[in-house]
């Protein structure tokens, strides 16, 4: 159990990434990892896609931001006021792609 809470300790999120590729083996350990990950309420509601291809990353992402800020639009202004106030919201959100 101690181990579990070191490693739950020292965990940090990664938001600079390296062009490097990754092996096809260490890609398996990471979906891995995401499939078993804890969500909310337990439903496991994140999709992940690997895409290896930059044009198509750049792609998908703009498509996921413009999700996000029609969405974002659509919510009455006091929601609205409230999320636009986030830190980064305009990133990726909850909508993840690994690369």
């Amino acid at each position: 159990m101690e181990s579990i809470l070191n490693l739950m300790k020292c965990r940090r999120t990664i938001r600079d990434f390296s062009d490097r590729p990754v092996s096809d083996r260490l890609l398996v350990k990471i979906l891995e990892a995401a499939s078993v990950a804890p969500s909310g309420a337990g439903i496991q509601g994140t999709h992940v896609l690997v895409l290896d291809d930059p044009a198509l990353r750049k792609k998908v992402r703009q498509i996921c931001e413009r999700g996000e800020r029609d969405w974002v639009e659509s919510q009455p202004e006091t929601v609205r006021d409230k999320i636009l106030k986030l830190p980064g919201f305009f990133q990726l959100g909850n909508t993840w792609i690994l690369f």
